[in-house]
């Protein structure tokens, strides 16, 4: 028996052999700024809202039928039933801290100095069943580098879409999903908690990394005149971070996003039309004079490289057979669950 989540009564009663949990009520959680967010989008940016919609077309239909569906394994919901709390943040963050306690990371790669090259880099993951990733990112030469910050050119008529993706640039790839989308207008996101929770997991995870890479590659914005370009940008759409460029985070944000939101709601059609509105939400933020190409470019192979790691763990097992990481696992399978 399998039960729909888009039930006219909420939430739907489990089958009491595998108990599917809709944990969530209608008014949680107060504090959860994705779900807050999601709601009043639509008015605070039409134009961009607009974009989203015509990208939306592209997309699949993205609820299955019922016999599509797959049942949560027990103890996968078991776990998620003891996930249950009030507060999204502390559920999240119990499920990141499983991640990042089983992982075990390295960083390689030298500080970028200014007028010479972007050293290479390898991001290589593994936990105790072996090698998760290895990703080697080459060097960027200098006069390419310098090339690509003389042609940042500012773009104000994209500035409905850089201003909402300049905090929350996740709420554009959620938007473009029909379903959540559509419950989303219908006041009834709660039916998709458990993917908003995975979204805040893969955030959380994401950017961790990227600033870890951004602090030790030290490679400055465009804007930045230490950094001896020959030609550098006069003024910004947004004002500049206080951080650095390389990798760019909001590129690698939405294009693991792309990755993990793409097996959980899209088929491969959805996936790379997903895959080009995390690139062009990067490309965005060149147009608002933050980042260059090669930030961009760089993010996203980041980005992607995390997603595939993050869907590859949540089906990591035992020689027992038991999840090795259970906790992500269940969130994973309760998302998946509601498409």
């Amino acid at each position: 028996m399998s039960i729909s989540p888009f039930s006219t009564t909420w939430p739907p009663v489990a089958p009491s052999s595998v108990p599917v949990l809709f944990p969530f009520t209608s008014t949680w959680p107060p504090q959860s700024n994705t779900a807050n967010l999601l709601a009043p989008l639509a008015s605070r940016a039409p134009a961009a809202m607009m974009a989203v919609r015509a990208l939306a077309v592209r997309l699949p239909q993205a609820v299955p039928t019922l016999t599509q569906r797959v049942m949560v394994a027990p103890e996968l919901a078991s776990e998620a039933e003891r996930l249950v709390d009030d507060s999204t943040q502390v559920v999240s963050h119990l499920v990141s801290a499983e991640v990042w306690r089983r992982f075990e990371w390295r960083i390689t790669g030298a500080r970028w100095q200014p007028g010479s090259a972007v050293p290479d880099f390898d991001l290589v993951f593994a936990d105790n069943l072996g090698p998760l990733l290895n990703l080697t990112v080459p060097q960027v030469a200098y006069a390419s580098l310098d090339d690509a910050v003389s042609k940042v050119a500012l773009q104000p008529n994209r500035l409905d879409d850089i201003l909402i993706e300049a905090a929350r640039p996740e709420l554009m790839l959620l938007w473009s999903l029909q379903a959540l989308r559509d419950a989303t207008l219908q006041g009834a996101v709660q039916k998709f908690q458990w993917t908003l929770l995975v979204t805040d997991v893969v955030i959380d995870t994401v950017v961790s990394l990227v600033h870890r890479l951004k602090h030790r590659l030290g490679v400055m914005r465009p804007s930045q005149t230490g950094a001896k370009w020959t030609k550098t940008l006069g003024a910004t759409l947004l004002d500049v971070p206080p951080y650095l460029a390389y990798p760019g985070g909001h590129a690698a944000v939405c294009a693991a996003l792309a990755e993990v939101l793409g097996a959980l709601a899209c088929d491969e059609t959805g996936q790379t039309a997903l895959r080009e509105l995390a690139r062009e939400i990067g490309r965005n933020r060149e147009a608002a004079g933050l980042h260059t190409k090669f930030d961009t470019d760089v993010g996203i192979t980041v980005g992607q490289a995390i997603g595939e790691t993050l869907l590859a763990a949540a089906d990591r097992r035992t020689a027992a057979g038991d999840p090795l990481y259970l906790s992500w696992a269940a969130a994973m399978a309760m998302a998946r669950h509601e498409w």
